[in-house]
C-alpha cells in the first residue's frame, strides 16, 4: 500500500524551514567536517560494530494530530483532515518528539502563490493547517497530488518561495522490517556503509545482468590506493581484469589539485593526500572499506591542460564507467570540498505504527527524499551518462544512501529494495541532460556521447547529433522549457534542429500525456531523406563542424505568431486566425509584457487535415526562418502545437507553399516513382 499525505500549514509570518534556535529540530543538513571526526577512524569503528550491537529502533513517537492522520491513512480514509493550526505548532510538536512533524519540518517546501494566481484558479488560502490524504498506486514513491499544482508547482511555472504555505508530500508504505538502531556511533550518513557493502556483495554474487561483459578494458590511468598514500598508475602497467571504482562529482568553481603534464611524473610517485579535497578523500576511504585498491577520478586521471588527452579520454567514458565495479556518486555535494557524508539527526527516519503493538509498521518518507535528481550532482550534465553507463552506483545523498543496479535498487529506508520508476527512455534522458550544467559548451555532445555509443551498440540504431535515425522525424519535435530566453551556442556546437545547439533544458512533450497524442505514421508528413554531418574528429559521438538534413515535406506554410501578455497565443494565416495553440520559441522569453507579432514558416511533422474529427489534434511541427544562404535552406527557431484539426486546416490548408515553385522555397523538386512531384528543404 502506498498512501500520499500532503501537509499544508498556514503561516502568517515568514518562516523558513531550518533555523539556528537552540533545540530546533529543522536545522539544515550539513556535511561532516573533518574537524569533527576522522573519516578513516570512524570507518574502523564501524567495521567493529556488530549486528548484535545495533538493536532495533523503536517506532517514532507521534503527536495526537499525526496519530489520527496515520490511522486514517492506513484505513484508506481519504479527504482533508485538520493538522496543527500553524507552522509554529508543527515546530513545537517536532521539538517534543513527534517523528512525523519532524519529517515535515525537514522536508517541507515553502511556497507562496501570488494573489493574481490565486484569483485565477479560484482558490483561497486555508485559515489553518490541513492535511489531505491521497492514494496513488501507479507511482510507488513520487506522488504529487493535483492541488499541489494549483499552489504553483505545475510544469509551466514555479513560484518563488515566500511565507504562505509549507507543503510536503509524505508517502506511507507498509513494511515488515523494523528499522535498526545503527546510527549510534555518530550522527552521520557514514553509518550506511555496512549496508553498501551488503548491497555490493549481493549484487556481485547473484545479479547476472550487473556483471561486466568486458573484463579486458583498463583505463589509461588509475589511482593506486592500496598503500598508505595514493599514487597514479598507468593502465599499461596493470593486469587485465583489475577491479576499480569510479567517482562522479560536481567540480564547481573550487580550485584543487589536478593532473597536468607538469604533475604527471610526480603523481606516479605520490599524490599528496593532504592536498586532496574532501570528496576525493571520502571516496578513497569508501573504496578501501569495500576492499578496492584502485579508483578512477576524472581530474586526477585525465590531463587537464591537454585538449588532445581530454578528447581521447572522453571517447572512453562508456568503457571507464561501464567497466568499473562501482560508481561512487557524491550526489549531494556542490563541489569537491563538501565530501560524501552528511550529518543527520537521530530522528532522520520515521517508522510508525498505529495504537496497537500488533499493527504493522509503516515507513513514512517524503516523496522528495527519492528525488535524487534534485541534488547538485544531478544538475551536472556529465552525471547523466556516468550514472547510466555504470552497472552499479551508490548515491551519497543528504539523508541516506541510495543503491542503483539493474536488478534491485535499494536505500537505507528500504534496504531490501523498492520498485524502481519506469526506466528512462531517450526523451527523458534528453530532458534531464539538457538542463544540466556544463563548464564548456563544446562538451555538449561529448558529455553524452558515451551513453549514446552504448545505446547504439545495443539497438543498432544510428546516432545523429543527439537524435536517433529510426525516429528522427518525431525527435525533431522538441520544445524549450526555459522560462527565460536560452542561447544558441557560439561558437557552433550543433545544428539548429538538434537540442544540443541549445543552452537550456528541452523536453519531448510527445512523451507525456499532457496533450491528445493520437498521431500515427499515416499522419506523419515529413521524411528525412538524407543526413550529412561533418565531424570534428573520427568520433561520431563527439563534436561536429556542420550538419544538415534534407527533408521531403508534404506541407509548408508561411504565417504569423501573435503572443499576448496573458499568455494567449494565436496563429495567423492570411485573413484566418487560429486559437488553441501553443508556441515555444527557442531563443525568446516564453512570456511577453505586450502584444508581439513574429513571422515564421511552419513545417508540420504531424498534420491530420480536414478529415479529422472536430476537437482532434490538428498539427504539431517546427518553426523555421530562412538562412538566405541557399534556396530552400532554413534554420529552426521554435516549435508549435495546434489543438483543433479543422480550424487549422481551414486557416492554413489553402496556403500550402508546395506548388509555388518559383519563390525559392525548396532546395529540390523532383518526380517520384508515381510521377508526382516531391518537394525537399534543407535544415541546418
Amino acid at each position: 500500500m502506498s498512501v500520499s499525505m500532503n501537509i499544508i500549514a498556514d503561516s502568517t509570518e515568514k518562516n523558513t524551514v531550518g533555523g539556528d534556535e537552540p533545540g530546533h529540530t529543522f536545522g539544515d543538513l550539513k556535511h561532516v567536517s573533518s574537524n569533527v571526526f576522522d573519516v578513516n577512524t570512524a570507518i574502523e569503528e564501524l567495521q567493529n560494530f556488530t549486528d548484535q550491537e545495533k538493536g532495533i529502533r523503536e517506532p517514532s513517537p507521534l503527536c495526537k494530530q499525526c496519530q489520527y492522520l496515520i490511522e486514517q491513512a492506513t484505513k484508506k480514509v481519504l479527504g482533508k483532515r485538520k493538522h496543527h493550526r500553524d507552522w509554529a505548532a508543527v515546530t513545537k510538536s517536532a521539538q517534543q518528539g513527534c517523528g512525523l512533524c519532524a519529517l515535515l519540518g525537514r522536508r517541507s517546501l515553502t511556497v507562496s502563490p501570488t494573489p493574481e494566481y490565486l484569483k485565477l484558479i479560484g482558490k483561497e488560502p486555508p485559515l489553518e493547517g490541513i492535511a489531505e490524504l491521497h492514494f496513488d498506486l501507479s507511482h510507488h514513491f513520487f506522488t504529487f497530488p493535483d492541488y499541489a499544482e494549483t499552489l504553483g508547482w505545475s510544469h509551466e511555472e514555479r513560484l518563488e518561495p515566500a511565507s504562505l504555505y509549507h507543503q510536503c508530500v509524505i508517502n506511507i508504505v507498509a513494511t515488515p522490517t523494523p528499522a535498526l538502531q545503527y546510527d549510534c556511533l555518530n550522527d552521520s550518513t557514514l553509518n550506511g556503509l555496512p549496508l553498501l557493502k551488503h548491497w555490493l556483495r549481493g549484487c556481485q554474487k547473484s545479479h547476472n545482468t550487473c556483471r561486466s561483459k568486458d573484463k579486458n578494458f583498463i583505463p589509461t590511468r588509475l589511482i593506486d590506493i592500496g598503500r598508505d598514500k595514493p599514487r597514479l598508475q598507468l593502465g599499461q602497467s596493470l593486469k587485465q581484469g583489475i577491479q576499480y571504482v569510479a567517482l562522479s562529482h560536481c567540480w564547481g568553481s573550487l580550485k584543487y589539485l589536478r593532473l597536468t603534464t607538469e604533475t604527471l611524473d610526480d603523481f606516479q610517485t605520490l599524490i599528496p593526500p593532504e592536498a586532496l579535497p574532501k570528496t576525493f578523500e571520502h571516496a578513497i576511504a569508501i573504496s578501501r572499506y569495500l576492499g578496492f585498491s584502485h579508483i578512477w577520478i576524472d581530474s586526477l586521471c585525465i590531463l587537464q591542460d591537454s585538449p588532445e588527452d581530454w578528447e581521447r579520454e572522453c571517447t572512453l567514458m562508456m568503457e571507464v564507467y561501464g567497466t568499473c565495479e562501482l560508481n561512487i556518486a557524491a550526489t549531494a555535494a556542490e563541489d569537491a570540498s563538501v565530501g560524501c557524508f552528511f550529518e543527520r539527526n537521530p530522528d532522520w527516519r520515521c517508522q510508525v505504527r498505529t495504537n496497537s503493538t500488533k499493527e504493522p509498521l509503516f515507513e513514512c518518507h517524503s516523496a522528495w527524499e527519492f528525488g535524487i535528481h534534485r541534488n547538485p550532482l544531478r544538475r551536472r550534465a556529465w552525471d547523466i551518462q556516468e550514472r547510466y553507463l555504470s552497472r552499479r552506483t551508490i548515491h551519497f545523498a543528504e539523508d541516506q544512501l541510495f543503491w542503483e543496479c539493474s536488478e534491485n535498487p535499494a536505500c537505507e529506508i528500504f534496504p531490501f529494495g523498492y520498485s524502481p520508476s519506469v526506466k528512462d527512455n531517450w526523451p527523458q534522458t534528453v530532458f534531464m541532460y539538457s538542463g544540466g550544467a556544463l563548464t564548456r559548451s563544446s562538451d555538449k555532445l561529448l558529455a553524452i556521447g558515451g551513453l549514446a555509443k552504448k545505446i547504439q551498440s545495443q539497438t543498432e540504431d544510428v546516432y545523429v547529433v543527439g537524435l536517433w535515425r529510426s525516429k528522427i522525424e518525431e525527435q525533431l519535435w522538441w520544445v524549450s522549457v526555459e522560462s527565460k530566453p536560452a542561447q544558441r551556442y557560439v561558437p557552433y556546437v550543433a545544428p539548429t534542429w538538434s537540442w544540443a545547439s541549445f543552452s537550456g533544458a528541452v523536453e519531448y512533450v510527445m512523451s507525456t500525456t499532457s496533450f491528445d497524442i493520437n498521431h500515427s505514421k499515416e499522419h506523419l508528413c515529413i521524411l528525412v531523406r538524407d543526413v550529412s554531418i561533418q565531424y570534428i574528429s573520427d568520433d561520431t559521438f563527439g563534436g561536429v563542424e556542420s550538419a544538415h538534413l534534407r527533408i521531403q515535406c508534404r506541407y509548408l506554410f508561411e504565417g504569423m505568431v501573435e503572443r499576448k501578455s496573458n499568455r494567449e497565443t494565436y496563429l495567423h494565416f492570411g485573413k484566418h486566425k487560429v486559437s488553441s495553440v501553443m508556441v515555444w520559441h527557442d531563443y525568446e522569453s516564453r512570456y511577453v509584457e505586450h502584444v508581439s507579432y513574429s513571422t515564421a514558416l511552419f513545417l508540420p511533422i504531424y498534420y491530420r487535415g480536414a478529415e479529422s474529427v472536430e476537437g482532434g489534434e490538428g498539427s504539431r511541427g517546427i518553426l523555421f526562418e530562412r538562412t538566405h544562404n541557399a534556396s530552400g535552406e532554413y534554420r529552426r527557431i521554435g516549435a508549435y502545437w495546434v489543438a483543433n484539426a479543422r480550424s487549422f486546416s481551414e486557416a492554413a490548408g489553402d496556403l500550402n507553399l508546395l506548388g509555388q515553385d518559383g519563390d525559392g522555397h525548396f532546395s529540390e523538386i523532383s518526380l517520384g516513382p508515381d510521377g508526382t512531384r516531391q518537394y525537399f528543404i534543407d535544415l541546418v
